[in-house]
């Protein structure tokens, strides 16, 4: 028994001494992978849905360009969709954006996100 904890014990804290040591790597490759599948996904929404939302802009219905959100967000993976004009102008939205997401604000939600 006692052999075996003098092989055991020092292998158990040089195991631990690297698994601290590459905890801050893993989290940020970890945080990488995540941010770059986000910006992943964003763009496939955005090429997705670019084309439908010009038309219906282009034919001012705003209450279908809300429903075809709407739709868009039943996916579990997306939370909100919304569209912004202008900064001046009130979003076009899903019924989940946060109210306290508009477009004059939006320079705000960047800097947060860029300092992620």
């Amino acid at each position: 028994m006692r052999l075996s904890l003098r092989f055991v014990l020092p292998l158990m804290l040089v195991l631990a001494g690297i698994a601290y040591a590459v905890a801050p790597l893993v989290d940020q490759l970890t945080l990488r992978w995540f941010v770059r599948d986000l910006d992943i996904r964003a763009t496939l929404i955005v090429n997705a849905i670019q084309e439908p939302l010009q038309e219906q802009l282009a034919a001012g219905k705003k209450t279908k360009i809300n429903e075809f959100f709407n739709r868009i967000t039943q996916d579990e993976r997306l939370y909100a969709v919304g569209y912004c004009a202008s900064p001046t102008d009130k979003a076009l939205a899903s019924r989940s954006l946060p109210a306290d997401i508009r477009c004059a604000g939006l320079d705000q939600w960047e800097a947060q996100v860029s300092t992620c």
